[in-house]
């Protein structure tokens, strides 16, 4: 019994660097929704240039932590630019426009990188990754280790600038009423493409980590589905739902493939939200909506 346990409980640990990644994506994908109601569609693509971005900055024997900082602003540029003149057309229309629009938009990023870099799988180098931590009970590389933590830094981070900032003021102000932010002064177009900038921000990190422990090529945008389902299972408005659901999905991925084997990792997160959903259809943290008629 105590076997099992600590069985279990080894999985749950060496789970949490994937449930941190879903986590992170699933946290770009509500950081726009909230502020803009645009489901961003081509999150994962984002994600997926940021990567490339810095390989090819590595490529160049660019320092790691530089060719970071070079995605990060290449990224964010391209959300910026993506989100000033072709999504924020689209704000305000019905939801099903937005997602059509930015799907679109994945396709043609996609496109972009195989013309770009081609479609041929390549190793994304992170220095010290693979070197075992000599930490007790954990039995993890620098690289998972980091991919936790990066992401607890990046939640606290997140959370203080919502909490103690002006302009984090202004974006919960504006993702809880658009039209009482704009009477208020709150210039809501930058707060749109800063909410964009934002998520773009945390999927580079994302897109780097994913294509570290596994390959980097164009398939690794599908990662954005499974944190999509992170995403709808903790609530689709919710930053905390985000945060959970993440970490839930990457447990369970890590038990399945455990108890059950590798073909059933890419199809336990669902299996998680619809459970889920057919108890809280609104999501774990998701606010229950009512109109009156």
């Amino acid at each position: 019994m105590l076997d099992e346990l600590q069985i279990i409980l080894n999985i749950c640990l060496n789970s949490l660097p994937i449930g941190s990644i879903y986590c992170l994506l699933a946290l770009s994908f509500v950081l726009i929704f909230r502020a803009t109601k645009v489901f961003n569609l081509c999150q994962g693509e984002l994600m997926m240039l940021g990567a490339y971005f810095s390989y090819s900055a590595i490529q160049m024997k660019i320092p790691f932590p530089l060719a970071i900082l070079i995605a990060l602003i290449l990224t964010s540029l391209t959300a910026f630019l993506i989100e000033k003149f072709i999504v924020r057309k689209f704000v305000g229309k019905p939801i099903a426009v937005s997602i059509m629009a930015t799907l679109g938009l994945g396709i043609l990023i996609r496109g972009i990188i195989g013309i770009s870099w081609g479609v041929d799988q390549k190793v994304l180098e992170i220095p010290y990754f693979e070197k075992m931590a000599a930490l007790p009970l954990v039995h993890m590389n620098y690289g998972k280790l980091s991919i936790v933590l990066v992401s607890i830094l990046a939640i606290l981070v997140l959370e203080l600038f919502f909490r103690f900032s002006r302009l984090g003021t202004a974006i919960r102000a504006t993702a809880s009423n658009l039209n009482a932010s704009m009477i208020m002064g709150v210039n809501v177009w930058h707060i749109f493409s800063l909410s964009w900038i934002l998520g773009a921000i945390i999927s580079v990190f994302s897109g780097v980590f994913i294509a570290r422990l596994s390959i980097l090529e164009p398939g690794i945008s599908q990662y954005a589905l499974i944190a999509i389902a992170a995403l709808v299972l903790g609530g689709l408005d919710s930053i905390k739902g985000a945060i959970v659901g993440g970490y839930i999905i990457g447990i369970a991925e890590g038990l399945a493939v455990f108890y059950i084997g590798g073909q059933s990792k890419q199809l336990v997160g669902f299996v998680v939200m619809f459970l889920v959903l057919m108890v809280r259809p609104y999501g774990l943290f998701g606010i229950k909506k009512v109109e009156r008629v």
